[in-house]
């Protein structure tokens, strides 16, 4: 049983066996309402679920820092209502979002920021101390039973994933039988945004599945939407009009186009990655999520088109003979180039075919629907065989009135920033995205590294356009390796970044920030910091942030995931407030602001190792004292 699962255990065999018969009656009640033309086969999904027997009850495993283990979600308390809410009505009011309220307390936090406003060689000429207010974190409860019933159901019945079912083994039934679903499915890298016309906050998680449980040997990775109130409560089946006569039921995985292949696994991890979701506002005026992601695919090789265009002339690669889209094994990789790339999706919209995610899609998926995808080519540029860590964002002044693109920091070393399309893309599987700013330098994938959206302070504190130049803020990662806490060690760092005309730079990045969360093992060690074993707090979104008014306090809410395993958000209080009075941003633009970037980025890099290297040292000194085994503060 896992960890979660330990304040679940009940007296005896046939308590358990009751009461989960009881669990499975609701569900008997709920879903087929949620879902009638596939009722029947619910049913005898569930039917064969609880006519298995149920497996012995595992001693739970404790947390040795003395903090108590989190409720499991895996047996859901039954619920009386079996009453289906078709959708929460867009022209109603917009639900107020609570702010402390949530969270209860603040408390005080210390970050280091550099600047890159100050023209020094010196790290402490750049640096300035400050104190950031947060709240205590909630780690989210994870149903994994819940999201198998709600996979077993498209495996089953969306023709946008049935043919994904091999790479389950028909043994997710099993599964939910011997209460292992968490053994073999990992939920990570929450990352949400609050829909106002809705009054939902709609999160999407990426769920690993690994047939043998070993998370860092995986075969498939989906995005799992789900949403919550403004409490942070779940909303279980509910089903929202999305556009035109389109209707989506949370929770649900989302139908984003991939290429896979089940008879070639090795070296590969197949689907959506790394997810990051953000509003834009589409040309109905009404805001839209939009999502990110990095994903393995195949395009032709340049072999194989020189030599049809040899044999065809100047026709379309569309016109070229027929390859055999997958036999039953290997793909043939002459005729291929594999890459993991770039992607852009629309949860709301819809379109048929794959041609977004795989140069020869096979035919059957002609007329399944998915979500509308298209790959994010930069213009010019030959395709790198690795894209990720893209960091997106909107500029409302740009607005006409809608978003025709999404601005993407490409690169955040050498700082460049792309302007890719959302409107008037001609094309079906990409989108065309432009170099619009560039610092001359090798482009590199550097230690600091993508990590949430940035949103602007303009959107969120009233007046800050009139004071402040263009301004954004989100939250980065670093990437630190054999830095004196096992193999490596990610943590989030604070940035403030900003237009000027043309022109952007970032003013300032903060050292790594622990926000007083407790880390777990990686890889499920007893340990913390041990050989081979990363150390991770990752920075996934930027949930909310809203301005109140009549305490002239913003509230921004973080989602973070730490040993890639765990979902959890916290508040930060007036960080909009700090950066827009402490903070010296405004200094005159000059052809040397690029280079004063790149003294700001070594000073974080110098400061993060420094940080890995105490931590790690209070690691190992809590074990020798035998204070420490699992899970300690940062």
């Amino acid at each position: 049983m896992s960890r979660y699962a330990s304040s679940f255990r009940l007296g005896n065999r046939g308590t358990w066996k009751g009461f989960l018969l009881l669990v499975i009656i609701l569900q008997i009640c709920i879903i087929p309402l949620q879902f009638p033309e596939h009722s029947a086969n619910i049913k005898s999904l569930v039917k064969d679920f609880i006519s298995q027997p149920l497996a012995t009850a595992q001693k739970p495993t404790s947390l040795s820092n003395g903090i108590n283990p989190q409720p499991s979600s895996e047996v859901e308390a039954p619920s009386t209502n079996c009453q289906v809410v078709d959708e929460i009505k867009g022209n109603e009011e917009p639900s107020e979002l609570p702010k402390s309220s949530l969270f209860g307390d603040f408390h005080e936090h210390g970050i280091s920021l550099y600047s890159s406003m100050h023209e020094s060689e010196n790290c402490n000429d750049i640096n300035s101390k400050h104190q950031l207010n947060i709240s205590d974190y909630k780690l989210f409860q994870e149903d994994y039973t819940k999201m198998a019933i709600v996979l077993l159901d498209q495996l089953h019945n969306d023709e946008a994933f049935k043919d994904l079912a091999p790479f389950f083994e028909g043994k997710i039934p099993s599964m939910l039988r011997k209460n292992i679903v968490s053994k073999h499915f990992y939920k990570f890298a929450a990352t949400s945004v609050w829909l106002k016309e809705y009054g939902l906050h709609l999160m999407v998680s990426r769920v690993l599945f690994s047939r043998k449980g070993i998370k860092w040997n995986p075969q498939l990775s989906l995005l799992y939407a789900e949403t919550f109130n403004e409490n942070w409560e779940p909303v279980n089946d509910i089903q929202l009009n999305v556009s035109g006569n389109d209707t989506l039921t949370f929770p649900t995985f989302l139908p984003v186009p991939f290429y896979h292949n089940v008879h070639n696994l090795k070296g590969r991890w197949y689907g959506p990655e790394d997810a990051r979701i953000l509003l834009f506002k589409n040309e109905q005026g009404k805001e839209e999520p939009l999502v990110i992601f990095n994903a393995h695919h195949r395009k032709f090789s340049k072999k194989y088109l020189e030599q049809m265009k040899d044999k065809q002339g100047d026709k379309d690669k569309l016109d070229l003979p027929q390859l055999h889209p997958r036999a039953k094994g290997k793909d043939n990789d002459e005729n291929f180039t594999h890459y993991r790339s770039m992607f852009i999706a629309w949860p709301f919209q819809f379109e048929t075919g794959k041609r977004a995610t795989d140069d020869l899609p096979e035919a059957k998926y002609r007329n399944i629907r998915f979500n509308k995808a298209r790959e994010l080519v930069i213009e010019g540029r030959d395709r790198n065989k690795v894209e990720k860590n893209w960091t997106p964002f909107i500029d409302p002044a740009e607005r006409s009135p809608y978003d025709s693109h999404i601005n993407i920091v490409y690169d955040w070393e050498n700082l460049q920033v792309l302007q890719c399309q959302l409107t008037n893309i001609t094309s079906d599987s990409f989108s065309n995205c432009k170099v619009i700013f560039n610092t001359p330098g090798k482009q590199k994938v550097g230690p600091i590294r993508g990590g949430t959206e940035l949103i602007p302070i303009s959107t969120v504190i009233p007046g800050t356009s009139d004071t402040m130049i263009p301004t954004w803020i989100g939250f980065l990662r670093t990437h630190i390796r054999r830095c004196g806490c096992g193999r490596e060690m990610y943590r989030p760092h604070l940035v403030v970044f900003h237009r000027n005309g043309n022109n952007f730079r970032v003013s300032h990045i903060s050292s790594s920030i622990g926000f007083d969360v407790p880390l777990i093992s990686a890889r499920n060690k007893d340990r913390l910091c041990t050989k081979g074993d990363p150390n991770i707090l990752m920075p996934n979104g930027i949930s909310t942030w809203e301005y109140d008014k009549e305490t002239d306090t913003d509230y921004l809410s973080l989602s973070l995931s730490r040993g890639d395993q765990e979902n959890l958000i916290l508040n930060i209080k007036n960080l909009g407030k700090l950066v827009e009075e402490d903070l010296d941003c405004d200094n005159e633009w000059s052809d040397k602001d690029s280079e004063w970037s790149l003294k700001m980025n070594s000073c974080v890099l110098k400061s993060s190792v420094e940080f890995c290297s105490a931590y790690g040292k209070e690691i190992q000194d809590a074990f020798t004292l035998k204070k420490s085994p699992r899970s300690v503060l940062p």
